[in-house]
């Protein structure tokens, strides 16, 4: 059996330098593979973080939009003007949406009940004193359309996340979620109040 002792000088040298080269190269490949998994996940967090701020803006101006709408509904002194001006901020969010959503890595089945959530809203508010007269119906349809996106919330901090962002992002879908209870509160409270009349049992 051939000993490091018996080898030759040259063989020595050629031992000393490969065996750390190779070590070299298997670590530095690692590290290169990790690198570029964590450059995909990055850039697919891009996105999705895009979507997950493009959603909220549009939850929060829809939870103002219900509750304009239930105050037209509840006879108060809001008016048609106050609504169409809310809906105008509402407007303004929903195309960042669908073009964030059009971009994000989730899964289709994600993004199948927001695709066309303008379409949606526009048929919403083509209701809204004619076919829908109660504050608590729209309230409910409002309701169940930001469930959606909030639901698209949870998809994008659900998804593959680096570095402790996924954490993050589901303690802001935690806020987003109480922020939510807390406009249906003040949505239930406002048809309330804007009857001026003593609650129903």
């Amino acid at each position: 059996m051939l000993s490091l002792s018996n080898l030759k000088i040259g063989y020595k040298v050629i031992l000393v330098t490969l065996v750390p080269l190779m070590l070299f190269l298997v670590t530095g490949t690692m590290t290169i593979v990790d690198n570029w998994r964590e450059l995909k996940i990055v850039k697919t967090m891009d996105k999705n973080m895009e979507l997950f701020k493009n959603t909220s803006d549009l939850v929060n101006e829809l939870q103002k939009e219900r509750g304009r709408t239930s105050l037209y509904l509840g006879n108060t002194a809001t008016g048609q003007s106050d609504l169409d001006g809310q809906r105008k901020f509402s407007d303004q969010k929903i195309e960042p949406f669908i073009n964030a959503l059009k971009n994000a890595d989730i899964s289709q089945e994600h993004k199948n009940p927001v695709e066309n959530i303008d379409n949606k809203i526009n048929e919403l508010r083509n209701q809204i004193g004619s076919t829908i007269t109660k504050s608590t119906e729209s309230a409910r349809i409002y309701t169940e359309i930001i469930e959606k996106l909030v639901d698209t919330m949870s998809a994008i901090a659900n998804a593959p996340t680096a570095r402790g962002i996924g954490k993050v992002m589901t303690s802001l879908l935690l806020l987003e979620s109480a922020k939510e209870s807390a406009g249906l509160t003040r949505a239930t409270v406002s048809g309330i109040i804007s009857k001026n009349e003593p609650i129903s049992n």
